[in-house]
């Protein structure tokens, strides 16, 4: 299935239409209470000009001086939850946006199905209808300027992803946690006693991990499995090894970082539970040994999902007008609304704000893909229990960098693949390739929730934070830590920094099960009139399959009645 993206990436506007409107312009929204330039990146007519940056002037930053060895000029390209894309959500969120857009201005557009999300799991949904429906008319809104979403920007490396091969895991202990930086390399044949020793930490530290690495648990002797699941579901990671386990700091401040490559968020905030599931992949998450899997986990632990079926995302190409799908990018949804009675109801109408007014079209079905906790705005008259279970879906902050290297020479020298540090801002590095003598893309994680239980809480505070951290300040921070972790290796960062591309997901994926305060998955599919609600909010997992396999099944919700 492939799906049309009209030339310049919109539709064209409704015949006769000005080319202004005589709603906000997007300078007078700026201006205003709403703080609205999602569609900063705009051309004439509303339409979006092609290839201009999110940052909004189409100029990428500088790194500011501070930035060591003379990386102070490479480029930045800000990414992700811009400033400028989340000025509708938040205007909506406050009540300020319908005061000064006026009311949707009729297209004049009737489709089959309005997909509100052009995520991977938007795009499936959209392909199945088309699929089951030959000739229907689908029409996807996306509010960024590209398909995609927070969900498929890969933002966490998969547990068991040691690196390119020829390369090995590691870990950086750094000076933030241990007060040096020390570079201990983890192959799947070391004993645990052997790199051990090399880590910077307290005696006893460094003999209660080979303890939680390689005996069994003292808690689980006589414990079912299924009682100790109950059991570790209400406790963090870090409270069994601080407390249960009686392990040293140095041991608790080593294994804080362990789980936000799969989770998204540190041992403070992950639960026990989850952690035991976490714990198949090697050199993490110890404490579990001998256990096997908990119950109720796909064996192996949490690794990365089954990538959808061929054919389940469609392919987006543009040029392509008799393809029923069409994607309409920097179009922010703003309301979705049943024509009538929801069990009544046989259309919807859906509005987007297109950078200058807000436009409205007809649809006989709406299926919205996007993060849970928007909902209810795009939905008022949703009833208050459904709009409370919306509420209670975590999203999780997440950072990701892109370090473009000159060269790969000096990860090669080191020998290392996916690298974890123990406390420093980014916590996961790796490269997209095997590390050679041409350019090498070194991503970057960033997970900023706060060590204060419960999740919810530690999301909002770790979005606030990331709000507050300008985009140079991150990259900053990404190319010195490339520096310590690779001086040693011939790497300068002045002369090896072509370029640093920087994410930043206020809202990103859905946070798995496990919160040990309880918040709280999301609702399951729900079905409001005309208009399914799906995301992979509705699953008890996060990532690009939980998003496609929820929307799937919300499409098949619409197909079949």
């Amino acid at each position: 299935m492939t799906a049309h993206v009209p030339s310049g990436g919109d539709l064209p506007a409704r015949p006769g239409a000005p080319a202004g409107g005589t709603g906000p312009t997007r300078r007078g929204l700026l201006d205003g209470a709403v703080a609205i330039a999602a569609c900063a990146a705009f051309g004439p007519r509303g339409r979006p000009a092609p290839d201009r940056a999110a940052c909004g002037s189409g100029v990428p930053l500088a790194l500011p001086s501070r930035a060591a060895g003379g990386a102070a000029r490479a480029p930045v390209d800000p990414r992700g939850d811009t400033p400028d894309l989340l000025g509708v959500p938040h205007a909506l969120r406050d009540g300020r946006f319908w005061h000064r857009a006026g009311p949707p201005e009729p297209t004049g557009e009737t489709y089959d199905l309005v997909v509100v999300g052009g995520g991977s799991g938007g795009l499936a949904a959209a392909g199945r209808w088309a699929r089951h429906r030959p000739g229907a008319d689908v029409l996807v809104l996306e509010a960024r300027e590209r398909t995609g979403g927070a969900g498929d920007a890969d933002l966490l490396h998969p547990p068991g992803t040691a690196g390119p091969p020829g390369t090995y895991p590691a870990v950086f202990c750094d000076r933030e946690s241990f007060g040096v930086d020390r570079l201990v390399l983890l192959p799947p044949d070391r004993a645990t006693a052997d790199w051990a020793a090399e880590l910077p930490v307290a005696p006893r530290a460094r003999d209660d991990l080979i303890t939680l690495f390689d005996v069994p648990p003292g808690w689980s002797a006589g414990l079912p499995a299924a009682a100790a699941g109950r059991w570790l579901a209400g406790l963090t990671y870090r409270d069994l090894l601080r407390d249960v386990c009686q392990a040293h700091p140095d041991a608790v401040t080593f294994c804080r970082t362990m789980t936000t490559a799969a989770f998204g968020h540190g041992a403070d905030t992950v639960s026990a539970l989850d952690a035991w599931a976490a714990s198949a992949d090697p050199h993490t998450c110890p404490g579990f040994a001998g256990l096997g899997p908990p119950p109720g986990a796909p064996a192996g632990g949490p690794g990365p999902a089954p990538a959808p079926a061929a054919g389940t995302v469609p392919r987006v190409r543009a040029g392509r007008p008799a393809c029923p799908i069409r994607i309409r990018l920097s179009s922010p949804v703003v309301l979705a609304r049943n024509d009538g009675p929801p069990d009544a109801a046989r259309s919807a109408t859906v509005a987007y704000f297109d950078g200058h007014r807000v436009r409205s079209v007809r649809a006989g079905a709406v299926i919205l893909t996007c993060p849970h906790m928007l909902v209810p705005y795009l939905v008022p008259d949703l009833p208050a229990g459904r709009r409370a279970a919306l509420g209670r879906a975590v999203r999780l902050p997440l950072a990701r960098a892109t370090v473009r290297l000159r060269h790969g020479r000096p990860w090669r020298a080191a020998g290392i693949g996916r690298v974890r540090f123990t406390g420093a801002f980014w916590t996961v590095a790796g490269p997209e390739t095997a590390p050679g003598d041409g350019p090498l893309e070194v991503r970057l994680l960033h997970a900023p929730a706060v060590p204060r239980p419960p999740l919810r809480v530690a999301a909002a505070a770790g979005r606030r934070a990331l709000a507050g951290t300008p985009y140079d300040v991150m990259a900053h921070h990404a190319v010195a830590q490339l520096g310590r972790l690779l001086g040693p290796f011939g790497f300068a960062a002045g002369r090896d920094v072509a370029a640093v591309t920087v994410h930043r997901f206020g809202h990103g994926p859905a946070a798995v099960t496990g919160d040990p305060a309880g918040t709280g998955a999301g609702p399951r599919t729900v079905r409001h009139g005309r208009i399914v609600i799906a995301g992979s909010d509705a699953l008890p997992e996060a990532g690009r399959d939980a998003g496609v396999r929820a929307a799937c099944r919300a499409a098949a919700d619409l197909l079949d009645g």
